[in-house]
């Protein structure tokens, strides 16, 4: 691992206070043993490192959601939440943990526990409006869980992704990351960008050329969507905030609708 990235977990280390539990999530066994260092140095108490006390197994991954088995307290607990992908099942153990840790009368019994996740929603983050996929990737990581979740499903074809990037993000990991799971790429400018952030698609298009990466250029926003839906199954639309915002404003689609 790189030292911008032990860096960075340091920084977010920083929230770990005496006396107070610290809940660690984190996959890579490099960084989490950092993190639980940072903890321990800090005066945590008690240090929850989720992969042994909170462990996912049996993960599926559907179209209504993802379900898995939460080892919790000596028992196997059979789960679904209604987010989408292989990741999501992390993410609910490290809330599900948290909540344990906040004290005694909030652990939830197995079934009240599947009824909350059932009723998650998170705006953004793989949500599906009927042919369109919404996600606020904005670095390679997240681009290769949409890419992985993408493939996990087998989306209808031809899947395209509707790209905008900050110019100060790595664009050019995003696209290598996106590229195995669509057949095409089209990339498009974010109008609501900040001025001194805004990419410029014609570099990122021949970039992609470069790569062998099927992809077209179309900067205006508007008539790039209009050329998505017509010919795509599956239009995923990413690489910003700013990029799902701005289309999900000219679809008028609501961040909470299913």
């Amino acid at each position: 691992l790189g030292d911008s990235l032990r860096a960075i977990a340091r920084e977010k280390a920083g929230i770990f206070k005496a006396d107070t539990p610290a809940v660690i999530g984190e996959a890579d066994a490099e960084i989490r043993d950092l993190l639980a260092r940072c903890a321990e140095d800090a005066g945590s108490r008690p240090i929850i490192q989720v992969d042994g006390r909170y462990a996912t197994s049996n993960v599926e991954v559907g179209r209504e959601g993802t379900r898995f088995t939460l080892a919790r307290a000596g028992e196997n607990i059979s789960l679904r939440t209604s987010l989408v992908g292989a990741h999501q099942a992390r993410n609910a153990a490290i809330a599900i943990a948290t909540v344990d840790a906040i004290g005694e009368r909030y652990v939830l019994p197995a079934e009240r526990l599947q009824r909350a996740l059932g009723a998650v929603s998170l705006p953004g983050r793989f949500q599906r409006v009927g042919k369109f996929i919404f996600d606020v990737a904005h670095n390679p990581a997240g681009a290769k869980t949409v890419a992985e979740t993408i493939l996990a499903l087998d989306l209808p074809a031809p899947r395209t992704a509707l790209l905008a990037v900050l110019s100060d993000k790595d664009w050019r990991g995003i696209i290598t990351a996106l590229a195995p799971a669509v057949d095409r790429l089209l990339i498009t400018h974010c109008p609501s960008a900040p001025a001194d952030r805004v990419w410029d698609p014609e570099e990122a298009h021949a970039f992609a050329i470069t790569q062998g990466i099927a992809a077209d250029l179309e900067p205006d926003l508007d008539i790039a969507l209009v050329r998505a839906e017509k010919r795509c199954g599956t239009v995923i639309v990413t690489g910003s905030f700013h990029t799902v915002g701005d289309v999900m404003s000219r679809l008028q689609v609501s961040p909470f609708a299913a």
